[in-house]
């Protein structure tokens, strides 16, 4: 109980009082709009001095915990060796990165998924071979469904007949062509088990499906922190991003991405299935392009009877040099390396890479509903980045064409478009990564993938930066409504981003978990 007191003409009642909070202390969106004096504190010479209750003007949100990644890997004979890197390092970043605490949705797409596109008909359904059609004879898989995310299709290897005249260089030689079909693994199990432990040239035999032997499948082409145990995660997609090396040679990942958001993710597409969407409003989406060579997409004719513009085989769209159909080739140079590419692109044929982006920044915003904002996307490229690289991977694809009698054929090229992508994204204020697919242990690549991740889950935005006579409390709000304090050493706050510093409490942040940032007056104590 406080009493009224008079003292140098100051008459002040205080039982019970709740006084307005002053607007020019706060003008942010405030979640409590009044403060509360609790009790009065007796002082010297019998005076009485106001001690306020602790309350704050404070705003909540939900932790960043939604990240939907999406991988698109080279699938063509060349990439065994980057796939298998891949499969090691994925290890490592599964263990650290995809907590099962955290909702993270991974999946994985070839860079030939472009050929879902109708315009490909016509390709897919001529002969590859005499008495032999590339669809669905051959490549079964390539059809109407290959841009959806479905069991048998983006969760594993893509099934391919083995034979000479149609892929010569599936296994590395004629001689093991039949090796898959006639393994004795033809449990899903046994076939699994070999992909993943494979070593070396084994997996060219080991990781790849065929038209008799399609037993190497996750089950599940979108995998889910938050579904299943940490280990069978892992197992799965370690099976999904072992695409095997028996697809398109013409190298598309942004053409394959495109067709994916049209077939798989467009809620305006007949082919939608809501159940098969990889992308979620509000999440952090990352999209990283995994190639040897660089990207091949070529604007695609709106003209039926325009399907051979198309085509992989057209000369005067496809090669640089019409001219001369049979040489077919186009002179590059990096870093004092000259060398010429076998086959490479019209480059007026070539889909711009400014508008690869400005078509993912469109379909990111209207899927989150904000026209203007931002699209909220992270790109990695795990590309050939310099000469070092260019020449070991373009000496290993010729030694192993010469020991096996085929053609030689530079296919090895610099990432530049996926690189321009990149740096498209940083001018625009965006995360982007580029990283060499040439190191042998890709470990450090993943890591730095890894913490585009935890970022996402460590970064804040406030309603508005705190004042300077305030102070900012941090809380972890769980899901069953109690409340963690966040300790100051383990946050900071510039201008209006608050960001949690300590690795351990970030990894410790649940999918339910919100986070409530208060303004504190620093005159209450």
């Amino acid at each position: 109980m406080c009493v009224k007191r008079q003292e140098k003409g100051f008459t002040m009642r205080t039982y019970n009082s709740k006084i307005s909070f002053p607007r020019s202390v706060s003008t942010g969106v405030l979640l409590f709009g009044v403060f509360t004096f609790g009790a009065c504190t007796k002082q010297g010479n019998n005076t009485f001095r106001i001690q306020p209750a602790v309350q704050t003007f404070a705003v909540r949100q939900d932790t960043q915990s939604k990240v939907d990644m999406l991988w698109v890997v080279d699938n063509s004979a060349s990439m065994d060796p980057s796939q298998e890197k891949l499969r090691k390092a994925f290890v490592h970043f599964a263990n650290t990165y995809m907590k099962p605490n955290w909702d993270i949705r991974a999946a994985v797409i070839t860079t030939d998924t472009y050929l879902a596109n109708p315009a490909f008909a016509t390709y897919l359904n001529a002969e590859a071979a005499p008495g032999k059609k590339r669809s669905p004879d051959v490549y079964p898989i390539w059809n109407r469904n290959y841009a959806h995310l479905l069991p048998g299709i983006h969760d594993g290897p893509i099934p391919a007949l083995c034979d000479k005249n149609v892929k010569p260089e599936f296994f590395k030689s004629f001689t093991k062509c039949a090796i898959r079909d006639q393994s004795p693994n033809t449990t899903k199990d046994a076939a699994i088990n070999a992909c993943l432990s494979a070593q070396g040239a084994d997996s060219y035999t080991a990781c790849v499906n065929t038209a008799h032997n399609n037993s190497i499948h996750s089950g599940t082409a979108i995998i889910n922190t938050l579904n299943g145990n940490p280990d069978a995660l892992l197992r799965n997609f370690l099976v999904n991003i072992s695409t095997g090396t028996a697809g398109s040679g013409s190298e598309r990942g942004m053409s394959s991405v495109l067709q994916l958001l049209s077939d798989n993710e467009d809620p305006t597409s007949p082919l939608f299935q809501p159940e098969d969407a990889l992308f979620r409003k509000g999440s952090q989406r990352i999209i990283v392009f995994v190639s040897d060579e660089d990207d091949q997409s070529l604007v695609m004719s709106q003209n039926s009877s325009q399907n051979s513009s198309t085509m992989l085989t057209t000369k005067t769209d496809y090669f640089e040099d019409p001219s001369n159909p049979p040489k077919s080739t186009c002179p590059r140079s990096v870093d004092g390396h000259n060398y010429f590419i076998s086959d490479c692109v019209n480059p007026s044929k070539l889909v711009p890479v400014a508008t690869v982006k400005e078509k993912l920044d469109s379909f990111f915003r209207t899927l989150d509903g904000n026209p203007y904002g931002n699209p909220n996307y992270t790109i990695g490229a795990i590309v050939t980045e310099n000469v070092k690289t260019i020449q070991a991977l373009q000496k290993m694809q010729a030694d192993e064409q010469s020991a096996n009698g085929l053609i030689v054929t530079i296919d090895h090229d610099k990432g530049l478009r996926y690189l321009e992508l990149v740096q498209l994204m940083k001018d625009s204020g965006a995360r982007a990564l580029d990283l060499d697919i040439g190191e042998e242990d890709y470990t450090p690549i993943m890591n730095q993938i890894g913490d585009a991740v935890v970022n996402r889950f460590s970064t804040f935005q406030l309603k508005r930066a705190p004042a300077d006579r305030e102070n900012t409390i941090v809380y972890i709000v769980h899901g069953d409504g109690s409340k963690s304090r966040v300790a100051q050493e383990k946050y900071t706050v510039t201008g209006k981003t608050l960001t949690l510093t300590d690795p351990e409490l970030v990894k410790s942040l649940m999918a339910t978990d919100r986070i409530e940032i208060g303004y504190e007056p620093k005159t209450v104590q």
